[in-house]
């Protein structure tokens, strides 16, 4: 599958993506909003993999722009967060998120949320 990985830690972003190539997928990092809005548009990724504590533009922001894009209309959208609310899935999806993960996030759950992109 073609994954985004979208953290501003840059550390987190290409650790997750070398696990995800080490599987078998084609993972690319965008490190801020506007690089993984321009990320999408050029390449179209199956899957985005966001952090929501983002500076400047939030994780829900951007996954509201990327769900105005067309390239991004049927695209998995999953959060990443290390904080954990009640009400977080609710947020989530209410910005146009598919599922969310808490961190940190281990192979299991992330193989179990690319199973619904396959589908």
């Amino acid at each position: 599958m073609r994954i985004l990985v979208v953290d501003d830690n840059r550390d987190s972003a290409d650790a997750l993506a070398w696990l995800l190539q080490s599987i078998g997928h084609e993972a690319r990092t965008a490190y801020d909003g506007p690089s993984a809005l321009l990320a999408v548009e050029r390449h179209s990724p199956e899957v985005v993999i966001q952090d929501l504590g983002m500076p400047d533009m939030s994780g829900y922001e951007i996954a509201r722009r990327m769900r105005q894009l067309s390239a991004a209309r049927h695209t998995l959208l999953v959060a990443v967060t290390g904080g954990r609310r009640a009400d977080g899935l609710r947020i989530a999806k209410e910005a146009g998120f598919d599922r969310l993960l808490l961190k940190p996030v281990g192979l299991e759950a992330l193989e179990e949320a690319l199973v619904l992109c396959s589908r």
